[in-house]
């Protein structure tokens, strides 16, 4: 009996750790090719945040067939081995097409709250590893490398406070009409656009869109996780006319004041209008956005430039620039 502590202790440690996988989960296919050397970089989170990284080549023949279907469908599972000492194997939960890519939602094997996002657009591959204690992204370096790389959420900029327009400029502004559009309550129609400088600092449109199309799902993946009806639905993304200034409330400005964003919003019909930009590692924030007042509107109708109905008046986001 002696030895018993001893052994107990062994368990226990043994079962704390993430990587450690039963026979069955390491024969889920490998995703990446095998961990080879660390390097300080960043694919697209601020220098920063970033704790180490790695090239890393997918194998993408695993994900979607030469004609663009999923080859992984709901219930197959892959292994993500990013590093060495951090290998998981996903389980997909959902596989969903948006705006002409596709996206793979799932949870972490063995991994307590461990979930996983992945997402592909025109051959670009992001993706978004979280479990407590760690988080990993998948995407590309500065200069194109595809790489993984964990990431200190806590070294990312803060959230800029919403900003609340007064007076007559709460409201409506010039081109925006208040027709009135049927809708599922838990639906919440996105419009994303992009700056050039976000594009080029993507490392293109396929990446640009491949993380647009990772963040809808992380964010439906969040909701469903914590039992909530909400989901985002992507009806537009493309890059934007408008140049950045570097200065988040001027963008935000800009994006509100846009024509043709305005437009595009009317034929979207979309509840949200977020703005990517490129403001580098010297960002104050990670993302602003603007609230409006809402007037009192008819049950389950919104206004068609996407102000969601509300029986009061409340602030709301409804435009946002994100870093």
């Amino acid at each position: 009996m002696r030895g018993l502590p001893v052994v107990l202790l062994a368990w226990v440690l043994l079962s704390t750790l993430p990587v450690a996988e039963s026979g069955a989960a390491t024969s889920a296919p490998l995703l990446f090719d095998t961990p080879a050397g660390v390097r300080e970089a960043s694919s697209g989170v601020l220098p920063r945040a970033t704790v180490r990284q790695r090239r890393a080549s997918a194998r993408l023949s695993l994900l979607t067939h030469p004609d663009g279907s999923p080859a992984l469908g709901a219930g197959d599972r892959v292994r993500l081995n990013l590093f060495d000492d951090a290998s998981f194997t996903m389980t997909v939960t959902d596989v969903s097409r948006h705006a002409g890519g596709l996206t793979w939602s799932g949870s972490l094997d063995g991994v307590d709250l461990g979930s996983a996002v992945l997402a592909t657009y025109d051959g670009a591959l992001a993706g978004h590893l979280s479990m407590p204690g760690a988080v990993y992204r998948i995407g590309d370096a500065s200069d194109g490398t595809p790489v993984v790389e964990e990431v200190d959420q806590g070294a990312l900029p803060p959230e800029g406070h919403p900003v609340v327009p007064a007076g007559a400029d709460a409201g409506a502004r010039a081109g925006e009409t208040l027709q009135g559009v049927l809708d599922p309550a838990n639906q919440i129609d996105v419009m994303v656009l992009y700056t050039a400088a976000a594009r080029v600092a993507a490392n293109g449109t396929a990446a640009m869109r491949a993380q647009v199309n990772l963040a809808i799902a992380a964010a439906n993946l969040a909701y469903a996780n914590n039992g909530l009806n909400q989901r985002l639905r992507l009806v537009y993304a493309g890059e934007s006319s408008i140049a950045e200034t570097n200065d988040f409330t001027k963008d935000l400005d800009r994006l509100r004041d846009d024509a043709t964003v305005t437009w595009l919003r009317n034929a979207t019909r979309a509840d949200l209008v977020p703005l990517l930009v490129d403001n580098g590692a010297a960002a104050a924030f990670c993302g602003l956005s603007l609230c409006v007042l809402e007037p009192q509107l008819p049950p389950r109708a919104r206004p068609q430039h996407g102000r969601a109905p509300r029986p009061v008046r409340v602030g709301r986001p409804i435009d946002a620039v994100a870093v």
